[in-house]
């Protein structure tokens, strides 16, 4: 199988120019980290838990493109931990969804995910 000469230079140029993960993850993560939770009403906190299956999602596959000027070295294991919380979200997000789960016994899954976008933000920050 031969790669085309459009793909070898395009890589090459990429990885001579300085390309990376897009900034706007970032961006996505401090966004995420100071996402207020607090004196939610349960319905509120119900969209809160969904949005975040689609914003670690969002955050995953951003964690896939490359760009121009973008965050370099992004470790495989970090984008592995992503991928795995964008999981854990989307299947919260099934079951509430599904009614088989109440959102305001899982208050505490806003701090952690809070928690989670910070440290995302730090790594993505370095």
């Amino acid at each position: 199988m031969r790669i085309p000469k459009t793909i070898v230079v395009a890589s090459l140029l990429c990885a001579l120019a300085g390309c990376g993960v897009p900034r706007a993850s970032l961006d996505l993560a401090r966004q995420e980290a100071v996402y207020p939770t607090a004196g939610l009403s349960d319905a509120d906190v119900a969209a809160a838990l969904r949005r975040q299956a689609d914003q670690w999602a969002q955050l995953a596959a951003m964690l896939r493109q490359r760009e121009l000027g973008g965050i370099m070295l992004v470790d495989p294991r970090f984008v592995d931990l992503v991928d795995k919380n964008a999981a854990a979200a989307a299947r919260l997000r099934a079951l509430i969804d599904a009614n088989q789960d109440d959102p305001a016994l899982r208050r505490d899954l806003l701090a952690a995910f809070q928690a989670l976008w910070s440290q995302a933000q730090t790594y993505l920050a370095q």
